[in-house]
């Protein structure tokens, strides 16, 4: 029989004549887990508590286990599918039965993961495959490298970007790059191909840059104002371009290896003429026939000598 029920603790055996009564019955599955008021009760009525044993402490509300380093620790019962893959002093790992025990691993420097990260309802995921980001309703963008790049699956867009590489920190061969406001301190470009204007304050140099050619049609070259220049394989041409409709004026000039030439106007000049270099002028007509020499006047206190101007030379001494 039992003499006392205590309300906590263990119970105390008197003897064993009496066979079990319900009330003993009662009594024992009430108390498969001791309870306990405190951590002192516990100690006291509990003097060599065996390894495994569970009981309930009331000051701290919690199940506690007698673990085999000899201590009481918390108890808590593992979740179905909840599983711990480790519990050493070097790591704990938690994971989920359905991923085969893969989750997270949280050691004394750092925490991992060994399966994917996924937050905010797919806002943001890291995998072994790359890192994807995605606001609910807007482009999915994934993140991922190769031996020397960061790479984007969709454009980046930010508001400035400072390049702080070193030899070519912007490559965009056979890509199409739009700008609002250009601006470098020096610049190599291949292929320039502009469908408004360039201004500037100024260019010092335009080494190998082909301006056009139709002079005709005036769909290519350079304009300044209603100053046109155009340049083909044979010559450069300079003439006046309407800055409204662009219509081309008449009269150009060519320039070539060896000569220059005034085509189809003529020349009309509200100063003196001074030649240079020659005898005088010769005259072709419009078959390129020779017509004759224009002599201008000579001042000179000496014989200039026949030799040295054309016939019909006008010398004043």
């Amino acid at each position: 029989m039992v003499a006392t029920l205590p309300a906590q603790g263990p119970a105390v055996w008197t003897d064993y004549v009496d066979n079990w009564r319900k009330a003993d019955t009662q009594w024992l599955q009430d108390r498969i887990i001791l309870r306990f008021a405190d951590s002192g009760a516990r100690d006291a009525a509990l003097v060599s508590p065996g390894i495994g044993q569970v009981v309930y402490n009331q000051t701290t509300d919690s199940l506690e286990l007698r673990g085999s380093a000899g201590a009481w620790r918390a108890y808590k019962p593992m979740p179905v599918n909840l599983v711990t893959t480790s519990d050493t002093s070097s790591s704990v790992a938690m994971g989920h039965t359905g991923a085969g025990g893969a989750g997270i691993v949280f050691a004394p420097g750092a925490i991992s993961l060994t399966t994917a990260l996924v937050t905010q309802m797919s806002v943001f995921t890291a995998t072994g495959a790359g890192v994807v980001i995605q606001n609910p309703g807007q482009a999915s963008a994934t993140l991922t490298t190769d031996p020397i790049s960061l790479v984007s699956s969709i454009p980046v867009k930010a508001p400035s970007i400072t390049l702080t590489g070193s030899g070519t920190v912007f490559n965009a061969a056979g890509k199409t790059v739009t700008v609002g406001t250009l601006i470098a301190d020096v610049g190599t470009i291949a292929t320039l191909t502009v469908s408004g204007a360039i201004t500037g304050s100024g260019v010092s140099t335009l080494g190998g840059v082909v301006i056009g050619s139709n002079l005709a049609t005036a769909s290519a070259g350079f304009v300044s104002g209603t100053v046109f220049l155009v340049g083909d394989s044979s010559s450069g041409k300079l003439t006046w371009r309407n800055a409204s409709t662009g219509a081309v004026g008449p009269a150009f000039f060519s320039v070539d290896s060896a000569n220059l030439a005034l085509v189809g106007g003529s020349t009309y000049v509200n100063s003196q003429m001074v030649m240079q270099g020659g005898r005088g002028i010769s005259y072709f007509d419009s078959g390129g026939s020779f017509r004759g020499n224009f002599a201008p006047v000579i001042y000179s206190a000496s014989d200039p000598g026949v030799g040295n101007f054309p016939d019909g030379t006008l010398w004043i001494s």
